[in-house]
């Protein structure tokens, strides 16, 4: 395996009660890269990500982060260097806590501020709350936030760890138009003034990919269909053959969409 490779899978399995829920995934990511991934409900989406960040352990298969190679690193060391964000966080996040308490636990890889942030980190918090166009919401508490606005603490909270990596589990997942609009402007916002951050987002709709995303993996039935640049795999005979349905892909602009 190379160094060059920030993410570099190979033939990894996972198996869970007997069901195959990911099966020989062989994938790489370079630095700087933006890669989109979709599939079906249930085809391992959320599963991939989980191995990428070292929360659960492959069935089979060699897994390199960062330079790391499963099996010989600490993993809770290497998370640290991985920025996670996932709706199934959501219910781990103490509700009492304000916005920037939240983003202030990410410097400690903790579901709630137990340690006493030291004055450097208040300044960066702020610069992420700022980044984040949230200033007005940074004392409230978590419970009395929109659901936008949760999401926008957990990128907040994943950013303050300074990571290398990002992976964006369906950040738009419960969001209304308007919500999901902000929030691709910030992934956006992101992928141009973060290069040295590479991010991999999951997505259900086609209509949820920021324009500033390089890069496609399609997963089927838990093994990778298709990879490549993005106006390359994201085209109407792909999406058709990923979903079992007939389906036409067009690009308005920059964005893409898919009707049948």
């Amino acid at each position: 395996m190379s160094n060059n490779f920030v993410v570099e899978l190979e033939n990894v399995y996972y198996i869970r009660d007997r069901r195959v829920i990911l099966r020989d995934i062989t994938w790489r990511v370079s630095t700087g890269e933006r890669w989109v991934i979709l599939g079906e409900n249930g085809a391992g989406k959320t599963t991939l990500l989980k191995i990428i960040s070292g929360y659960i352990w492959p069935s089979k298969g060699v897994v390199k982060v960062l330079g790391n190679l499963f099996g010989e690193i600490n993993l809770r060391n290497l998370r640290r260097r991985i920025g996670f964000v996932s709706p199934d966080l959501l219910p781990y996040i103490p509700t009492a806590e304000s916005f920037l308490q939240v983003i202030l636990s990410g410097k400690f890889a903790s579901f709630g501020l137990y340690d006493k942030p030291l004055k450097d980190d208040l300044e960066y918090a702020g610069k992420i709350i700022d980044f984040l166009d949230c200033s007005k919401i940074k004392y409230e508490a978590f419970s009395n936030l929109s659901r936008g606005e949760q999401q926008r603490s957990l990128i907040g909270r994943a950013l303050m760890a300074n990571p290398s990596l990002l992976l964006l589990d369906e950040p738009c997942q419960g969001l209304d138009l308007p919500s999901r609009e902000r929030m691709l402007s910030l992934i956006d916002k992101l992928s141009r003034e973060r290069r040295n951050i590479t991010i991999i987002l999951v997505v259900h709709n086609l209509e949820e990919i920021p324009i500033s995303f390089t890069h496609a993996l399609l997963l089927k039935k838990g093994g990778v269909m298709k990879t490549g640049r993005i106006e390359d795999v994201l085209t109407s005979e792909n999406i058709s053959e990923l979903y079992n349905y007939p389906l036409k892909v067009k690009r308005n602009g920059r964005r893409f969409f898919a009707y049948s």
